[in-house]
């Protein structure tokens, strides 16, 4: 999903294990030879019955996400890994991990 998760409602009723949400909180600024902006990358996992984290669910998704971007080679632009966090979405009750990454583009 791009920007924001679909209405609460939806998620309680589907069958998803896990989503991702892309945002770019400040854009891409113009720099000028080259354009400069963060993305964060939110990997949702549902949590176990219990309530805890499913810790598998999102180790499966971060290993994803580590061969996407190592298999980033495109000499147009460069993406740096900035900064990673662990959070709970009280709004939905899962868990999710947010990566930052710096995006530039030349």
């Amino acid at each position: 999903f791009f920007t924001a998760l679909p209405d609460k409602s939806v998620i309680d009723s589907s069958d998803w294990q896990d989503m991702v949400l892309i945002d770019f909180p400040i854009g891409i600024k113009d720099i000028i030879a080259m354009g400069k902006g963060e993305v964060d990358i939110v990997l949702y996992a549902r949590p176990l019955e219990s309530g805890k984290k499913n810790v598998a669910r999102m180790s499966q998704l971060e290993k994803k996400l580590n061969e996407i971007v190592a298999n980033a080679n495109d000499k147009r632009y460069l993406i740096i890994r900035d900064d990673a966090r662990s959070m709970y979405d009280t709004d939905i009750n899962w868990h999710c991990n947010v990566i930052t990454f710096i995006l530039k583009v030349f």
